[in-house]
């Protein structure tokens, strides 16, 4: 329950506070939590706040209270939390009455009734909430973006996402990455869900399962079907599996090909060569990118971004946050 949080400060002498900074409190302390407070450092106008987490933490110099009013001041509000939690911390917040914005994890909820009830919300307090969903930030997400766009390549037939590693034999039974109602849905592949949503509109769910490799009756693998207007796109995401990522896009006209290091654009639809053997499209493109440190570069970017809006006193748009609301939609109903 939110109520049974507690409050900490900084070590005196960690951060030096600026009068004209804006002010930023986290809720949550996990890894997530800790590379933000990291990146805070390097971004201009902010200053580091509070730090809301449990009461059974233990953290040095922390300043326990049992209500999040202490945070009722920050400029920011950033939920680093579970993403089951996401929904009642933010629904707490507006029933508070706050007035300034919060960054939120996704998916913001994970239950159709709160989805129901988080698009009623004013519309003052909704245009004030920013998601965060990094991947676009990404050089990756940009180049996938510039050639999804080209007409020269054709339509977008088949996209095809692989992202799996180990992690889960690392989690306790009880982890949130495995335990939630959608697995590795919820943690990875909604970023990806929500990159094609914004590339090629609104898709439905044509197969959808889930497995368990590493504990009993745990949701640490989705395998997904999803059809959108005019193509198909297969993601198989997985916490208990060999290290892979791979990432395939096939065009009427080129396919690029991707494996965590390697970025490849193959064009031009030449099927045969001189002596009648089907034959692959030319490399045009060759370019390294590591993935990881493509996608943790990126939480950065983006956060920067978003706080640069906020210091412009800049809103989001109701569309824009409903679109980022809503992307799971389909899992819920």
């Amino acid at each position: 329950m939110v109520l049974e949080w507690a409050v900490f400060m900084l070590e005196p002498g960690k951060t030096t506070m600026k009068t004209n900074n804006k002010k930023i409190s986290i809720i949550g302390y996990g890894p997530q939590a800790k590379l933000v407070i990291k990146f805070l450092k390097n971004i201009k106008d902010v200053d580091l706040h509070f730090i809301l987490v449990k009461k059974n933490r233990e953290i040095p110099n922390r300043k326990e209270t049992s209500s999040i009013k202490n945070l009722l001041d920050s400029k920011i509000i950033y939920t680093c939390v579970p993403p089951k939690e996401n929904y009642n911390i933010i629904k707490k917040l507006y029933k508070m009455k706050y007035k300034n914005y919060i960054i939120s994890e996704k998916p913001v909820c994970d239950q159709l009734n709160q989805l129901k009830k988080i698009l009623k919300f004013k519309k003052n307090f909704k245009e004030k909430i920013f998601v965060n969903f990094n991947f676009p930030f990404t050089k990756l997400a940009k180049l996938l973006n510039f050639h999804m766009s080209k007409k020269i390549n054709g339509k977008i037939k088949l996209v095809y996402l692989n992202i799996s590693h180990g992690a889960a034999f690392k989690m306790n039974k009880n982890h949130w990455r495995i335990s939630s109602r959608l697995g590795p849905i919820n943690g990875t592949a909604i970023h990806f869900i929500h990159f094609l949503k914004k590339k090629l509109g609104f898709y439905k769910v044509i197969y959808n399962e889930f497995s368990s490799n590493s504990h009993k009756n745990k949701k640490d693998t989705s395998d997904i079907l999803l059809k959108f207007k005019n193509s198909l796109a297969y993601l198989h995401f997985s916490y208990s599996e060999p290290f892979d990522i791979f990432i395939k896009i096939i065009f009427d006209n080129s396919k690029i090909i991707y494996n965590g290091k390697l970025f490849k654009y193959y064009f031009k639809r030449n099927t045969f060569n001189k002596k009648g053997r089907f034959v692959e499209p030319k490399i045009v493109k060759k370019l390294n990118i590591d993935f990881y440190k493509d996608w943790n570069f990126s939480t950065y970017k983006n956060l920067k971004f978003i706080i640069n809006l906020i210091n412009k006193n800049k809103k989001n748009s109701i569309n824009n946050i409903n679109n980022d609301i809503n992307i799971l939609r389909s899992y819920y109903s």
